[in-house]
């Protein structure tokens, strides 16, 4: 962190001194402008100011994570509204109560709505660096010209280390310490079985989008005391830049078998999509989880995890 003067502020404060010596009354010095910080980033280094204010999130990814550690988030990229796992705004229904009552502008998306950022008058931008939301070089460039802005890559780290990223960066460690602390306690509840593998998935008519143990989804796996496989690839799965991607790999329905003897949490589903599954892929439905019923469906929250997200995971969960 550093602190800048302007050059009139040092002369402006000289005269002060001087009018101080001639037995005159003075008044305070002016105020030295904000202290900043610098933060190194997936697309570069920047200065921001080390207590933002006007926070705009340009990829709805980053939102819930930014609204986890309470920062003042006053608007953000969308999604599709009035879909599975998004109110009428477009923001994910696991954190949209929260935004609309700290009164976050939806702005549109998902793909960042560069203008519309700018009419907020942000004086940081946040935004991601994969997914369909993403912060692209020439984005980034156009979006460094209305505030400073960072963007960080989600695809490999679990919730709580994205959380400790943005609590870093933005000067609010002690919010994602906490955040954490409190999704530790709610774990501490939970009795589940572990003498199986566990798999996240999603479910699509083009394949399987299987987590990796290195995604969100796999290290909440994990964080609840699961073991998670590594699967290996056999198909498309419908999910864009799977190939290029570390959270996800596709598996092919006729495939299904690869996942074994594993207990199987589906993402973005509800109990009546699970049955919809059994009936629809019939190489799916003989595996051991479902055959035995462990399935467990853990909602529209899972599709992206943050605080709100992860606490809504657990309440499945119980």
């Amino acid at each position: 962190m550093r602190q800048r003067y302007g050059i009139a502020a040092i002369l402006a404060t000289a005269a002060l001194l001087l009018a101080g010596c001639g037995g005159g009354s003075a008044e305070p010095a002016p105020t030295p402008e904000e202290d900043t910080r610098t933060v190194t980033h997936a697309l570069g280094t920047t200065e921001i100011p080390a207590s933002p204010q006007r926070i705009a999130s340009a990829s709805i990814t980053m939102t819930g994570p930014l609204l986890g550690l309470d920062a003042p988030v006053i608007a953000t990229a969308t999604t599709a509204p009035n879909t599975s796992v998004a109110d009428a705004n477009g923001f994910f229904k696991a954190w949209a109560g929260v935004a609309a009552q700290r009164g976050v502008v939806p702005l549109g998306g998902p793909e960042v709505p560069i203008e519309a950022v700018a009419g907020q008058r942000p004086d940081l931008i946040v935004g991601s660096a994969v997914g369909a939301d993403a912060v692209t070089p020439e984005v980034y460039n156009r979006l460094s010209q209305i505030a400073p802005t960072i963007v960080f890559d989600h695809s490999g780290v679990g919730w709580t280390e994205l959380s400790a990223t943005l609590g870093a960066a933005l000067g609010r460690e002690e919010q994602a310490e906490a955040a954490e602390a409190e999704f530790t306690a709610r774990v501490k509840e939970l009795d589940l079985d572990t003498s199986h593998p566990a798999v996240a998935l999603t479910v699509v008519p083009d394949g399987l989008n299987v987590f990796t143990p290195e995604s969100a989804q796999g290290k909440l796996l994990i964080s609840l005391g699961l073991t998670v496989p590594t699967v290996e690839a056999s198909g498309t799965g419908g999910l864009s830049g799977s190939d290029k991607r570390r959270d996800v790999v596709s598996v092919a329905h006729e495939r299904a078998g690869s996942l074994g003897d594993a207990t199987l949490y589906i993402v973005n589903a509800e109990a009546a999509d699970v049955e919809r599954f059994r009936s629809s892929y019939p190489v799916l439905a003989a595996l051991p989880a479902f055959t035995e019923g462990r399935v467990h469906p853990l909602g529209p929250e899972s599709f992206r995890l943050d605080r709100f997200a992860a606490l809504a995971v657990l309440d499945r969960l119980r």
